[in-house]
């Protein structure tokens, strides 16, 4: 929201400074803490005036003005400042600098009282909050939590990052609380009373959610409920070098493709796109199925997008992806199915394995499996094919379900296999490179055995080339994920379990990882173990991205960003929270990027919406510059 006061601010301040009592202009100034400077000024209301942004949020013209001005005159009978405290008894616009601020620290201290409830504002944007922490939980409002403690970022949406303080650290009444702020971008951490309560929180946009915070605004102190009191407000200026990079990532939108959760149509699963580029630009190109119970999917569909994404075909099924009748009864179908745009021969390939049926469910005993494709060219799709691998070592299952793979100059394709000889070993993973001439699939070249001995060992690698290196990623049993490199994307490095930058590694369960690649920057899109969701299945929700350090393949625990975010309560209703373990980034423009997925809710009738993420750069990938055929 933009606060437009313009010359009204002197004009009112100049008011409200007539009603400051005489005996408080001599009182001495606060000294600001090396480095920083005096806000407040201890005596008077210079520099301030008064603005509720809410209540003009909806308003235009004459009347925004009328309330603007009424703010303004109103200010002064609603705020005081008394023994170098800038003073409010719970009621009247909001204290507002004169001056905007983008990158700071700031410092400031405050005293309540009992059913108080204020905040401070941020570039004009909600807000740190201050609670009265002794209220009852109200589980009606299950979204105000003041037992938690004051400080979190309450108008993040609920269970996102530092929406809730970490610890609780406010003083009891009649004491004054201190806090420090820092906050960087749309980074924010904030300290109270020397206990860290938010670590580098991303500050949603409560006026714009699909735009990232303000570069600069106004520092806000809002008021209702009961008196509070404020003083030895400092600000330091956190300079940014003239070559520093902005944050890369700038909004994330989430958008419903196809509705489900409310029981209006199918629940659509395994949503994944390519680009395919175009005379008239580039379409995008989506494969998908149903899903009506666990791992009970229906045929494989498609559908296409000629405006980025904003609509769509209806789907259609893939003739080649369907249902295959077996002599036992059982049917023999085709899951977890990813297409790729193959530039050398101007085909999409859509890879995917194998899944075996018995009636209306997933067959537990499953005989052998192995990869399965068809391609699509100029309209048409060919026959389903299987790509054969005549190695002991994938006796029994061989797949690169729901992998990401790489195209080489060549044309050849750098896969992944999970792969295991029988049911009772745990599989390892290959990657392996293929020929591919617009038709048949075949492998060509096999690298290094990657093993495991937990669980079922490791499953659904995905790989991507950032640079003149590749990297592996990698879905384990253990509560973590693998992660490796290599720079002919045969011979690897040893697996390391994902960790963040400070060494400790995140805890995951079961479910598949992705990359998504910036020109400046490589990410990995993923689920973890969190304190909103530590009842949800899998902790599949919400999905996070990261930055990867190149040289560490650990993640920067400064850069996590919410994909799409939890819809529900993780902890207390976790049976309705849908899930999102089956996803899949990609590039579709220089300015932006999709994650797909299908929610669905394994326990409350098998539904939800299929989603799409698109995150929006604020610099341009030139590794999806818009080419023409």
């Amino acid at each position: 929201m933009k606060l437009e006061m313009n010359s009204m601010k002197s004009t009112f301040i100049l008011t409200s400074l007539l009603l400051v009592p005489l005996a408080l202009l001599h009182a001495a100034d606060p000294v600001p803490p090396k480095g920083f400077r005096a806000i407040f000024n201890g005596r008077d209301l210079t520099g301030w005036y008064g603005l509720n942004p809410h209540s003009v949020a909806k308003l235009q013209g004459e009347k925004r003005e009328a309330n603007l001005k009424k703010q303004c005159e109103e200010f002064a009978s609603h705020w005081r400042v008394e023994n170098g405290e800038l003073v409010n008894v719970g009621t009247g616009p909001y204290a507002t600098t004169e001056e905007e601020f983008g990158d700071i620290e700031f410092l400031i201290e405050y005293k309540t009282v009992a059913k108080a409830d204020s905040g401070i504002y941020l570039r004009g944007t909600p807000q740190v909050q201050i609670w009265d922490r002794n209220q009852v939980f109200d589980p009606k409002k299950p979204d105000r939590r003041p037992h938690l403690g004051s400080g979190g970022l309450f108008n993040n949406m609920p269970n996102m990052p530092g929406r809730d303080p970490l610890v609780v650290a406010d003083k009891p009444f009649g004491e004054w609380n201190a806090f420090r702020i820092r906050q960087v971008g749309v980074r924010t951490w904030v300290w109270l009373n020397d206990k860290l309560v938010v670590d580098g929180a991303v500050m949603e946009n409560f006026w714009d959610r699909a735009k990232p915070l303000p570069a600069k605004g106004p520092i806000m102190l809002q008021t209702h409920g009961g008196e509070i009191r404020w003083r030895n407000l400092f600000v330091r200026d956190i300079p940014r070098a003239a070559n520093a990079p902005t944050e890369l990532v700038g909004a994330i939108e989430k958008i419903v493709l196809r509705r489900g959760r409310d029981g209006s149509g199918p629940t659509w699963f395994h949503p994944r796109a390519c680009m395919v580029p175009g005379a008239a630009g580039p379409m995008a190109f989506m494969t998908l199925q149903t899903i009506s119970g666990s791992d009970y999917f229906g045929p494989v569909h498609w559908m296409t997008s000629r405006d980025l994404g904003r609509t769509w075909t209806e789907p259609q099924p893939v003739p080649a992806l369907g249902r295959v009748k077996q002599p036992d009864g059982a049917e023999e179908g085709v899951c977890d199915v990813v297409p790729e745009w193959h530039p050398q021969t101007k085909t999409v390939l859509a890879l995917g394995h194998n899944v075996f049926y018995s009636g209306p469910k997933f067959s537990r005993d499953q005989p052998p499996r192995w990869p399965v494709y068809a391609v699509w060219k100029g309209g048409q799709w060919g026959p389903r094919r299987k790509l054969e691998w005549n190695d002991s070592r994938g006796a029994y299952i061989y797949s690169n379900n729901c992998g990401q793979r790489v195209v080489l100059a060549n044309g050849d394709i750098l896969l992944a296999f999970t792969h295991g000889p029988d049911k009772t070993k745990p599989r390892s993973v290959s990657s392996v490179i293929c020929r591919f001439d617009g038709e048949t699939l075949a492998v060509k070249q096999v690298g290094d055995e990657i093993p495991h001995d937990k669980g079922r060992g490791l499953l659904e690698p995905s790989l991507a080339r950032f640079g003149d290196r590749f990297f592996l990623t990698l879905r384990a049993e253990d509560s973590r994920g693998y992660v490796c490199a290599s720079d002919d994307g045969l011979k690897w490095t040893p697996k390391q379990p994902w960790s963040w930058d400070d060494g400790e590694p995140l805890t995951m369960s079961t479910t598949q990882q992705h990359w998504l690649a910036h020109s400046d920057a490589l990410w990995l899109v993923y689920t973890r173990k969190d304190a909103s969701n530590v009842n949800v299945i899998r902790w599949r929700s919400p999905l996070w991205m990261a930055q990867v350090d190149l040289k560490t393949l650990r993640l920067r625990r400064a850069t996590e960003r919410v994909v799409l975010p939890l819809v529900g309560d993780g902890v207390k209703d976790p049976d309705r929270v849908a899930i999102m373990g089956n996803f899949h980034p990609i590039n579709v423009s220089p300015d932006e990027s999709w994650v797909t997925v299908g929610e669905w809710q394994p326990k409350n009738g098998i539904k939800g919406d299929l989603l799409l993420a698109r995150i929006h750069w604020t610099r341009p990938n030139q590794l999806a510059v818009e080419t023409k055929p």
